[in-house]
């Protein structure tokens, strides 16, 4: 779709969402305009809480399982802590996708670029050939990013990349305390 077309469907204040969403239809362009994609993945994806998995998924240590907040592929993993660990599966250095299995069991997991290892935390504890990347490297801020948030709520693990939004147990309306198993 051109951007001139694009600009005609995009809702750029109230009427037109509600010309967008009524009470009995949906527009279809809520659905196929890339624009209105990008919000939903902003404001709904990356501003809030979001459903990864539940902890039954990775029942053992070294259980892992591919998960998806929006469009951003991340790793849940259960540590030998029992905790369950969730980062992106992005090397630090390069980028790379360091865990190309949608689950299983490991200890850790190796960027096929450079062979950085990250252990299941999302932790870097080897670099080969340390020594080339030349003296200024410094290899303690290379662990791989992780969520903003991560919390756990009867088994049910949810995660934000928004570093203010308000606890998990107040999002989800419950009187209860979340459970920090989940980091």
């Amino acid at each position: 779709m051109n951007t001139s077309a694009a600009s005609k469907t995009m809702p750029s204040n109230d009427n037109d969402w509600e010309r967008l969403v009524q009470a009995d239809r949906v527009h279809r362009n809520v659905y196929i305009e890339p624009a209105i994609f990008s919000l939903e993945m902003d404001r709904v994806f990356a501003g809030s809480w979001v459903y990864l998995l539940h902890e039954s998924e990775i029942p053992t240590t070294n259980d892992f399982r591919q998960v998806w907040l929006g469009t951003r592929e991340l790793v849940a993993a259960r540590g030998e802590d029992g905790g369950i660990h969730v980062f992106f599966n992005r090397c630090s250095h390069r980028g790379a996708t360091v865990c190309r299995e949608h689950q299983g069991n490991a200890s850790h997991f190796t960027c096929p670029y450079h062979g950085w290892r990250f252990d299941n935390r999302g932790q870097l504890f080897a670099i080969p050939a340390r020594n080339a990347y030349g003296p200024v490297f410094k290899s303690r801020d290379m662990h791989l990013a992780r969520p903003a948030q991560v919390a756990s709520y009867n088994g049910f693990v949810f995660a934000t990349l928004n570093p203010d939004a308000s606890p998990l147990a107040d999002h989800l309306g419950s009187s209860q305390k979340t459970e920090n198993k989940a980091r």
